[in-house]
């Protein structure tokens, strides 16, 4: 996403253009639907909300003396990456965990600007800090995101505790003054891998494996346990349905039962005699 305002390598271009082809009496710049823009004088030290104007449509400017400035209403989605090629241009997030290790991330951020707050957005920004909105953004959003992670080991910001980080700086960007009065924040996330030194990288290894072994052996100790109690509960349960049995069967031993058991064990032989 291009930066709100003009850079002034974009305005000396421009300002050429317009020379070469205008002779610099005027140059021209339209302000597209959804968005509003507004002329800035640069030999005004100071200006104040209530003096900003907001424009649309085709807007005239003397190139050497003016500036447009265009704000867009929609979402802003702002991503501050990696610049492997140019480390100059790479605006990543970089911060430390407790414990000193240094985390770099890529990061992203969503934001409109408050119904009628345009012009104080500008105003404070350029009369207090010089700076455009992305500008003011990265700084804030990199402190608040230092803020969050300080506490934090390096093992727990690499597992599912990062979103904690971005909750947390969110809040934070919102508790600001100048947020609260001029953006509403959509959301902020760390956008791909986080990088660390090697050094980072072994040691959020062996802590993860040992985790993971560590979870495995209780997992297993459990299970035995568990197998245990099953196999003591089952052999209690084998005894008294034996004792229940038994006590079943004596209860059905009558003496009329066990007079006729006798008499099958020991059975009467009758013999005759001879005359």
């Amino acid at each position: 996403m291009k930066k709100e305002g003009t850079t002034w390598g974009t305005k000396a271009a421009q300002g050429l253009l317009c020379f070469l082809l205008l002779f610099g009496v005027a140059c021209s710049k339209r302000i597209e639907a959804g968005s509003s823009g507004i002329l800035e004088k640069s030999d005004s030290a100071f200006v104040s909300a209530d003096e900003i104007e907001l424009l649309h449509g085709k807007v005239y400017y003397n190139p050497f003396t003016e500036d447009v400035h265009t704000f867009s209403h929609a979402m802003h989605r702002v991503k501050w990456s990696f610049d492997d090629d140019n480390s100059k241009k790479s605006k990543e997030i970089t911060f430390s965990s407790f414990g000193g290790a240094v985390v770099k991330s890529a990061m992203e951020i969503g934001y409109t600007f408050k119904p009628g707050r345009i012009p104080h957005v500008f105003v404070t920004l350029r009369n207090t800090q010089g700076m455009v909105v992305e500008d003011y953004m990265w700084r804030s959003t990199h402190e608040a995101i230092t803020e969050c992670a300080a506490m934090m080991p390096v093992e727990a910001i690499y597992g599912p505790q990062k979103t904690d980080i971005t909750h947390c700086a969110l809040a934070k960007l919102r508790e600001r003054s100048f947020v609260k009065d001029n953006l509403e924040l959509a959301y902020l996330n760390f956008v791909g891998r986080f990088r660390f030194d090697i050094e980072v990288w072994d040691a959020i290894n062996n802590e993860i494996s040992t985790r993971i072994n560590t979870e495995a052996s209780k997992r297993k100790n459990e299970h035995y346990r568990k197998a245990k109690i099953l196999d003591a509960k089952a052999e209690k349960e084998a005894m008294r349905i034996e004792a229940e049995g038994l006590s079943l069967l004596n209860a059905s031993l009558t003496e009329d039962l066990l007079d006729y058991k006798r008499l099958q064990d020991d059975p009467i032989v009758i013999t005759c005699e001879e005359p």
